[in-house]
């Protein structure tokens, strides 16, 4: 009986011949975390493959000289003062009359030309200093999840809830940085993950 060889040959299709960038790498990865959060997959396999894209994103950004961490309370504080210009601020603090005023005087010290300014525009007259010890907590708060599900040498014995994974914050954090490292590379998923977030 003989053996039928086949041979890929020169194929330009051929896996042999596709090369995959980090970015490339990152945009599937959150695509594919998007997808599997709205089939409403395992949360622990979403947190897994979202957390591996933004790791990568969030490397990539700092190698280029990009904060996160500081972009990311600035977004958070774009977030506040715009829905505290819009009469949303109780909805989104509720009866935290101290976060309140935070953002309020925060809102104060802002240019009135901002007021209906893009984020790109606000960052320009905004500047944003994280100090050390909240920049290593929120690094940690970011990775907690993910490392309990990459190691267990230390930490064999612990557990999480499941509701610790936190998927929605994480994929709309990793998604916006995506497209911060990545301008043009809007993916469907991120359309529709924004439209979701904003509803």
């Amino acid at each position: 009986m003989g053996w039928i060889m086949f041979s890929r040959g020169s194929d330009s299709s051929s896996p042999d011949n596709i090369y995959i960038t980090k970015p490339e790498a990152a945009r599937r990865q959150l695509s594919s975390a998007v997808r599997l959060y709205f089939n409403e997959e395992d949360p622990l396999v979403v947190h897994t493959v979202a957390s591996a894209g933004e790791a990568i994103v969030n490397d990539l950004r700092n190698h280029r000289g990009h904060d996160v961490i500081e972009e990311w309370y600035l977004v958070a504080l774009y977030g506040a003062v715009s829905a505290m210009r819009c009469g949303e601020l109780h909805q989104l603090f509720g009866e935290n009359h101290k976060a309140m005023a935070l953002v309020r005087e925060w809102a104060s010290y802002l240019p009135s030309e901002t007021e209906a300014s893009t984020f790109e525009e606000f960052k320009e007259v905004v500047n944003v200093r994280v100090p050390r010890d909240l920049r290593k907590r929120t690094w940690k708060e970011w990775k907690e999840i993910a490392n309990f599900l990459k190691h267990s040498d230390r930490d064999g014995d612990s557990h999480i809830r499941e509701s610790e994974t936190k998927n929605l914050n994480l994929l709309i954090r990793a998604c916006s940085s995506y497209q911060r490292l990545v301008p043009n590379g809007l993916m469907a998923e991120l359309q529709v993950l924004d439209m979701y977030s904003a509803l």
